[in-house]
């Protein structure tokens, strides 16, 4: 506070002195251009009319002040009068020709404007500095004061402590009842003073009671035990009520769950001319220290479109008053619009589990054993039940030829009976069939084993991968409705997730390609890969198994989509990089790139490009491949092959009629990324853009890209 009573005094100072100085050049310049002297105003006159006018002021302009106070304010007044009078003579004195004594009887009498301006001015200089003529009290009439009881000492007399209009408030919202007073609110008469006062009064009555016998046992007990402990126990309840109730008031109840936001995450968001402090003091003075809270109940309804942004007069109170370089008022009308955009890795990893599980209904899977196989296996005994019934077919054509040798009936009618026994066991005879199928049976048996060994890999193959599918649908559910699909690539499993409307095989046949991608950037420690067209953006992180796709609108929440892909992947990607990932993706030779070499506008590239941070500018040249312009830390050959790459599995074979133009291509690792984007060459041959670095705020990257491939492009 010290800092703001001293720009408050400087400024009354300025303001004082500015009023002085015009007053005392307007009274020089009359004199210079002759306006004025033929006016000839009595000497005592222009000594008396300073007094007597202040003092009419002060008791018309300050009512209800103490006639101390209004002399104070006329004698006052008369003092910077003489002052402004002797001002005006040193400049009489330095503009004309004139001795001290001509310029001192000109400015207090000879020259009649000058006691008029002074005696207009004087006022002026006192009304900057806030003076007792801003002021009013309210004088309390005799009667009221003596009903009002002893009065304690009156308060000093001085002017108003205007540096306190510059400190925070301390009184607090009213949060309920027992919260205290709230701002603004009228102060309410307290109901139990009435019921106090009479009990007070009613000690003086015991003197009269020993005069009259009768009343006297109903009166004398009453008023020492009852009356004078009822009037003391509301007043100190009532205080200890007050007291505590204030107490209560004092701070503030924040119970509600917050999100907390480092400052250094956004400080580049905030206006270097609204504040007076550099970032690092900035976050610093912060209510909580290199912290930006916000409650949770401003950032769950942001969820669902990828992105939290924050307006700045919900976050102000946050920031102190020192801190601003100017009123808060104005830097609402300048920035009427101003939001902060908070970064969603911090947001997404302080909101509970449970709000993204409650966001969509679970997947169902209730019904799922009633698929056929190869989902669910069948059971192994219907495959020997049929053997029966052929056996039963055989057995009537034997007996068709036994009417015909009727002679020979009964060895005949043996030898028939002993081979349908071998073959079955008849229903008539149980004993004789029972040891006929031991030695048959291991052959009925042995066949239903072949045939149902074979799907039984398939089927565990297939239980595994809906496990996985089921698995990576459980963290995607704040999307909403997804079509998934899964299917193997090469012992490996491609699992799709596709929002409802966007053509599935478009977006399965880029999951192939990007799959592609992935295998062939191995040694890259590549932790996703997210493909913009026009209409859809694609989200291709590698799991445990396989890849995971994520198709979703290009104009839906892509960075919440890419936060849940990156929360769903069951292990993380490869991490080797080195010369082994370099000679992997292809060896290319990094030239500077020059502006006036037939490279383009590429001095004003890397400028846009400034959202990367320090970077280098090269080229890929005589490789045979198209060239690729590469922004990085360093000429890294590497992040040259990966673009090279991306060119051959994705930008080369896109379908662009049923996803759209291909906008970019970005590769993250962590904080870093490298954004690879499609040029048109001088003579229309392809070429790449590839801009790499540790990026925090990814659209701005993305829009910085996209200008500095339009000045590759321009020619």
């Amino acid at each position: 506070m010290a800092r703001h009573r001293v720009r408050v005094r400087l400024a009354r100072s300025l303001r004082s002195i500015v009023v002085a100085a015009l007053a005392t050049g307007t009274g020089t310049a009359l004199f210079e251009w002759n306006l004025g002297r033929n006016l000839v105003v009595p000497l005592g006159l222009v000594a008396l009319a300073p007094l007597i006018v202040y003092v009419v002021l002060a008791l018309a302009a300050m009512p209800g002040e103490p006639a101390a106070r209004r002399l104070t304010w006329a004698l006052a007044a008369c003092g910077v009068n003489a002052v402004l009078g002797l001002a005006t003579s040193v400049s009489l004195a330095l503009t004309h020709p004139l001795s001290i004594e001509g310029a001192v009887a000109r400015a207090f009498g000879g020259f009649a404007p000058a006691p008029l301006i002074h005696l207009v001015a004087a006022p002026l200089v006192l009304l900057v500095w806030r003076g007792p003529l801003t002021t009013s009290r309210r004088r309390v009439p005799r009667g009221e004061r003596s009903a009002a009881g002893p009065r304690s000492a009156p308060a000093p007399l001085g002017s108003p402590n205007w540096d306190a209009v510059l400190r925070p408030s301390s009184v607090t919202w009213n949060a309920g009842h027992g919260a205290g007073p709230a701002a603004f609110e009228r102060a309410r008469p307290k109901h139990d003073e009435p019921e106090s006062e009479p009990a007070v009064a009613a000690a003086p009555p015991e003197p009269p009671p020993p005069s009259v016998p009768t009343p006297a046992p109903t009166f004398v007990p009453a008023p020492p035990v009852v009356a004078s402990p009822v009037a003391k126990a509301p007043k100190a309840a009532a205080a200890g009520a007050s007291v505590k109730s204030v107490e209560q008031a004092r701070p503030p109840a924040v119970d509600e769950p917050v999100v907390r936001i480092a400052f250094d995450r956004i400080a580049a968001q905030f206006p270097a001319d609204v504040f007076t402090l550099a970032p690092a003091r900035l976050g610093e003075s912060l209510r909580e220290p290199h912290t930006l809270v916000v409650p949770q109940r401003l950032v769950l309804p942001q969820l669902h479109q990828g992105a939290v942004e924050i307006a700045w007069t919900l976050i102000e109170d946050q920031f102190p008053e020192l801190a601003l370089a100017m009123p808060a008022s104005e830097v609402r009308r300048r920035y009427p619009d101003w939001v902060v955009a908070l970064p969603m890795d911090e947001v997404v990893r302080q909101i509970p589990p449970d709000l993204f599980h409650l966001a969509a209904p679970a997947a169902d899977i209730s019904a799922i054993g009633e698929f056929p196989a190869p989902f669910e296996p069948g059971p192994p005994a219907p495959v020997v039940e049929p053997e029966p019934p052929t056996v039963i077919m055989s057995a009537p054509p034997p007996a068709a030829p036994a009417p015909p040798a009727p002679p020979a009936a009964p060895p005949a009618a043996v030898s028939v009976d002993a081979r349908i026994v071998a073959r079955t066991s008849p229903p008539k005879s149980p004993p004789p069939a029972a040891p006929p199928p031991s030695p048959k049976t291991p052959k009925s048996t042995i066949r239903p084993a072949a045939a149902v060994a074979a799907p039984a890999a398939g089927e565990s193959h297939d239980e595994e991968f809906g496990a996985l599918a089921r698995a990576l649908a459980v963290p995607l559910a704040p999307l909403g409705a997804l079509e998934w699909h899964a299917r193997p690539i090469a012992g490996r499993l491609l699992v799709c997730f596709v929002a409802p409307g966007l053509p599935r095989a478009a977006v399965e046949a880029l999951g192939v390609r990007g799959h592609a991608l992935l295998e062939r950037l191995a040694g890259w420690p590549v932790d996703q890969v997210t493909v913009r067209t026009s209409r859809v953006a694609c989200i291709l992180v590698p799991v445990t198994s396989g890849t995971l796709v994520v198709g979703v609108r290009r104009g839906g929440p892509v960075a919440f989509a890419e936060v849940l892909a990156a929360r769903a992947r069951a292990g993380g990607g490869r991490a080797l990089r080195t010369p082994v990932a370099a000679a992997g993706l292809g060896a290319a030779s990094l030239t500077p790139a020059v502006e006036g070499t037939g490279h383009g506008r590429v001095g004003e590239a890397a400028r846009a490009l400034g959202v990367f941070g320090s970077i280098v500018s090269t080229v890929t040249t005589s490789d045979g491949g198209a060239p690729v312009y590469l922004f990085a830390a360093s000429a890294d050959a590497a992040v040259a092959g990966a673009a090279r790459a991306v060119h051959d599995t994705l930008i080369a074979g896109h379908d662009e009629a049923g996803l759209g133009h291909l906008d970019s291509v970005v590769l993250r690792h962590g904080r870093e990324r490298a954004i690879v984007r499609g040029l048109r060459g001088a003579s229309g041959a392809p070429a790449l853009l590839a801009a790499a670095g540790e990026v925090t705020l990814t659209g701005r990257a993305q829009r910085a890209a996209a200008r500095a491939a339009t000045l590759l492009e321009a020619r």
